[in-house]
C-alpha cells in the first residue's frame, strides 16, 4: 500500500490506501496505532484511503512511529511533497 505526504501550513496530513484487515480485532488495534501517533490530530477513513493530521511538530517522531506500523502490516510509503527532514 502507499502512503502519501502533505505539508500545509503547521501541519502534515499523511493518506494511506484503504488497508485489508483478517479480523475487526486487527481492524481496531491498527487505527488505535495510527490515532495514538505522536501530534495526531485526526485520523479519517474515507472510502479508498485513511487521512491522517499530524502537527508538525511532531511530525518527524510521528514518521518513525508511522515506519513501524507501516512494517506491521506490510505497508510501504513514500514522501509526494513538503519539506525534507
Amino acid at each position: 500500500m502507499k502512503l502519501a505526504l502533505v505539508e500545509e501550513g503547521s501541519v502534515l496530513n499523511i493518506e494511506l490506501s484503504a488497508p485489508v484487515f483478517r479480523c475487526r480485532e486487527e481492524e481496531a488495534i491498527f487505527y488505535e496505532r495510527l490515532s495514538a501517533l505522536a501530534g495526531c490530530e485526526k485520523v479519517v477513513v474515507c472510502t479508498q484511503c485513511v487521512a491522517v493530521t499530524i502537527g508538525d511538530d511532531c511530525a518527524a517522531r510521528a514518521l518513525d512511529e508511522l515506519g513501524e506500523i507501516c512494517a506491521i502490516w506490510n505497508l510501504s510509503f513514500e514522501r509526494v511533497s513538503g519539506r525534507e527532514d
